[in-house]
Parts: structure tokens; C-alpha cells; sequence
């Protein structure tokens, strides 16, 4: 009889990740993707959040007040400190030219660069998922900047 091969089962460890063979990525569920995108969305990044929840969080707070009153708006509203921790965030998840946006936007723009810089920004990042891409990303290289979905 010819011996069978029997394909080695990883099941999910206890932080929720999936693991793989040396050498190759983690896969992470959709449930993982989720409670860490929700955690960083309306709690801050969480109880324990690592530097990846914080980058996530700020860049999604600075993000949501944009896109619900656009970028006066969030002016208006975040702080200085919010704005800083934000250009952070998004230089974390490596969107530089909305980081240098984020940053320009501090300096009490005039009514005509704040135009600009709305535009500039909904051509940067037209929809969350561009956002999420970016994390998505991050967490597969660098799980250990995340705090366990569990």
C-alpha cells in the first residue's frame, strides 16, 4: 500500500492568528481583520493596544471626522496633538503623501489651500478600503504590532 501523505493541520493559535510554515506569512481570518479594524475604529485601539492599534486608531479618527464634515471640519474639532498622532498613523501604514497632507493641513491653511487639500485627500484615499488595504498589509508582515483580536 502506498503510504499516504498527510497534510500537516495548524490550527488557530490562542491570539487568533493562523500560522503557516517558517519562513512564509501568517494568514489571518476575516474575524481577526475585523475585531482589530473595530477595536481601532470606536475604542481607541483597545485596552492593550500595541503600536499598530494606535497607528490604526488615530489615522481612522482623523480619517472618519474627514469624511463626515471634510477636512475643516476636523480642524475644527481634533486637536493638535489628534493631528500629530494622525500624519503617525499614516506614515505606520506607509501612506506618506497623506501623512505630509495631514501635516501641511495643521498650519491654519487659508480657505483656498484647505480646498486643495480636501481634494488632495479625497484623490488619496477615496474610500475606506484604501485604508484597510494598508492595514491589512501590515498585520499580515507585522502581526506582533497588533494586540490579539482575542
Amino acid at each position: 500500500l502506498p503510504a499516504t501523505h498527510q497534510q500537516d493541520h495548524h490550527p488557530a493559535q490562542a491570539d487568533g492568528l493562523t500560522r503557516t510554515e517558517p519562513g512564509t506569512m501568517p494568514i489571518m481570518d476575516a474575524d481577526t481583520h475585523t475585531i482589530i479594524w473595530n477595536r481601532a475604529a470606536m475604542a481607541d485601539g483597545g485596552p492593550a493596544a500595541r503600536p499598530g492599534n494606535k497607528a490604526l486608531s488615530a489615522a481612522l479618527r482623523l480619517h472618519n471626522m474627514i469624511m463626515s464634515g471634510g477636512l475643516d471640519h476636523a480642524l475644527d474639532v481634533l486637536t493638535p496633538q489628534d493631528f500629530a498622532s494622525a500624519a503617525s498613523g499614516f506614515r505606520y501604514l506607509q501612506l506618506i503623501d497623506v501623512a505630509e497632507l495631514v501635516e501641511q493641513a495643521q498650519g491654519a491653511p487659508t480657505d483656498d489651500l484647505l480646498e486643495q487639500l480636501d481634494a488632495r485627500y479625497s484623490a488619496l484615499i477615496p474610500r475606506d478600503q484604501v485604508i484597510g488595504d494598508q492595514f491589512e498589509a501590515l498585520l499580515q508582515q507585522r502581526p506582533d504590532d497588533f494586540a490579539p483580536a482575542s
